[in-house]
């Protein structure tokens, strides 16, 4: 039984980066996932193809070195071909791509906002703010309020409804190629707002935020000095940062995150 859950794949990485950006998945990661759930995640707008990608890690031997794909593409009666030519041992050569492990889907925050503003049944989305990081995604209407329901993306994903923080896999589920989202609950936050201080403004939010980034770098931190701690290690010396970020993703220190997620943060 295949237990990967895209969904969680997929937020929990655009959670760790840029949501300007978005984030990134390639081939050999999405074919573990669930037969079919690749082309649920594109159709919805969730997901969309990427630029292919240049470099791609060798399965010609056990380094699983990072290395660049040479590319001929289909002419007249040749089809195209894509290789990897190894210089770093002298018994490997060329070593065949498969076309399909070049290619890549790609999420940001705005496709997301959209993707939530349809499912939940809004009309439209409303508005990005100047940080781009948080969308009003529309407003719910409750017996006596009405409150907007806004995504945040910083240093993890919520929604926020009158005052409330809410982890937004708390709300949103994919369990048998289907999405769903608990509105009712999004509708008794929006019943139930909470009191602001006047004084302090949004003080408890940014407070919370502050947190959030804080133990964010100290993840990134911790990463890298395991990365620096392994790279040191006379065994590894020809060791790839796919390989470094594999053994990572094993440890205590990975909260769960992804390798993938784990490499783009260890080296800086």
């Amino acid at each position: 039984m295949n237990n990967i859950n895209p969904l969680h794949v997929v937020l929990e990485r655009l959670g760790c980066g840029d949501p300007v950006k978005g984030a990134l998945f390639f081939w050999d990661e999405v074919k573990k996932w669930p037969s079919g759930s690749l082309d649920i995640l594109v159709t919805s707008g969730l997901l969309k193809p990427a630029q292919p990608m240049t470099n791609i890690e060798c399965d010609g031997c056990e380094e699983n070195c990072f290395m660049p794909v040479t590319v001929y593409p289909a002419q007249e009666d040749k089809p195209g071909r894509a290789f990897i030519t190894c210089d770093k041992r002298d018994d490997i050569g060329r070593v065949r791509v498969d076309f399909r492990r070049m290619e890549q889907w790609q999420t940001t925050g705005g496709m997301l906002a959209e993707f939530l503003t349809r499912l939940l049944g809004f009309a439209q989305l409303q508005q990005e703010d100047s940080t781009r990081k948080r969308w009003v995604l529309g407003m719910l209407t409750s017996k006596k309020y009405s409150e907007q329901a806004t995504l945040v993306i910083d240093s993890g994903i919520s929604l926020q409804v009158a005052g409330h923080g809410i982890p937004l896999m708390e709300i949103l589920k994919f369990d048998n190629g289907a999405f769903s989202a608990n509105k009712d609950e999004l509708l008794r936050l929006a019943s139930k707002p909470k009191a602001q201080p006047v004084a302090q403004g949004s003080a408890p939010d940014t407070l919370r935020r502050e947190v959030g980034k804080l133990k964010t770098q100290k993840q990134y931190a911790n990463w890298q000095q395991a990365y620096k701690e392994l790279k040191q290690k006379p065994q590894n010396k020809s060791k790839s940062d796919v390989w470094f970020s594999q053994q990572i993703a094993k440890l205590e220190i990975a909260n769960g995150c992804d390798s993938e997620t784990i490499r783009k943060h260890m080296t800086k």
